[in-house]
This record gives structure tokens, sequence and C-alpha cells, in this order.
């Protein structure tokens, strides 16, 4: 009686353990979920100075930091390699579409490889395989000398995750943050890029 009265004892000790983390893993994706966890992620405030991004797919010029001056920049740092970014990309492709008209308006979605260092034409090769089987026509951008990944990260708003999304205001400061992705993301993210346009 004893032997099992222990194996109960366990199997529910087991059993409030699993409870405790499931509930901490539900609470953590809702908490980044958090419209409020963007807008105040430490890093905001931060600018992002200095960086350079190329073209890598679609019809575009490269773009400097000083380019973005004056407008809201949507900065998405993304890789084909990525569930949660393949996930996340159609709909900031579609917020972008509907948003070109806007020339106060700039999207940067930027391409990292993984590892982080494949070579140009094996991420080019990699981004227009997805953006055809997504049935997506954009440019997209890569950082060939990890400038802004390394500025995002300075700042503290790269946490060494995909994707990472970061807007920043006219003035070049960042706004909010969005590291990972979940269903609903988007639309914060759309709500934050509204209310600096207006």
């Amino acid at each position: 009686m004893p032997r099992r009265e222990n194996s109960t004892l366990t199997v529910l000790g087991l059993l409030v353990i699993a409870g405790v983390v499931l509930f901490l893993l539900v609470k953590r994706s809702r908490d980044a979920q958090s419209p409020d966890v963007a807008l105040s992620h430490p890093a905001v405030g931060a600018a992002l100075v200095d960086f350079d991004v190329a073209v890598l797919t679609g019809e575009g010029e490269d773009v400097l930091a000083g380019d973005l001056k004056g407008k809201v920049a949507l900065i998405n740092f993304w890789g084909p390699w990525c569930r949660p970014c393949n996930d996340e990309f159609p709909h900031l492709a579609k917020l972008a579409e509907n948003l070109r008209s806007r020339d106060e308006f700039r999207w940067l979605p930027v391409t990292y490889g993984s590892p982080i260092d494949v070579p140009p034409h094996q991420l080019r090769q990699d981004a227009s395989a997805f953006l055809a089987s997504s049935g997506l026509k954009t440019v997209t951008y890569h950082d060939p000398r990890q400038s802004l990944i390394g500025g995002a990260s300075a700042a503290g708003a790269f946490e060494n995750s995909f994707p990472c999304t970061i807007l920043l205001d006219k003035s070049g400061h960042i706004h909010a943050v969005w590291n990972g992705y979940s269903a609903g993301t988007e639309k914060q993210i759309e709500a934050a890029v509204m209310e600096l346009l207006q």
C-alpha cells in the first residue's frame, strides 16, 4: 500500500508541475501578444542609425538608414527557413501592399539565412522560392554587413530569434518591437503603424 500511495503522489506531483508549466507557457504567449509589451519593450526610444541593406529579390533600391528619415518604417527580420516567419510574412506583405500609396510608409523585409552567413545567392534562391510558393511579389532585402541586425541587437530590440518586427517612427527611433509571431500579432502591428501614420 505505501508503494501505491507513493506512485499516486508522484503522478499527482507531476500533473501539478505540468499544469504550472502549461500555465506559464500560455501566459508568456499571451504576454507576447499584448500591445503593451510591444510598445513598452526596453528598446523603445532607441535610434537605429548607420545601417544599410541591399535588394535581395524584386525591384527596388538599396536602403541606408538616412533613407528612412521622415518615414514610418516597419522592419521585419525573417528567414524562409523559419516557420513562424512564413506564417507572419504574408500578413505583413498585405499590409505593405495596402499602404503602398503612402509616401510616408516604408516596409523593409530583411532576409536572413540559417546560419546567418548563408551566401547571398543561396539566400536569394530560398527567398524567391518562398515568395513564389506563397504567391507574393515584393522586394526583399539582405544585410550584407550585418549592420542592421547588429544595430538592432545593440539597441536590445533583436533578441536572437526570428521573426522580429521593429516599428520606427519618423525620427528613426524604435516605437515598438515584436519578437516572435502568433496569430493576432499582425493586427497589433497594423494598429501601431496606422497610429503613427495618422
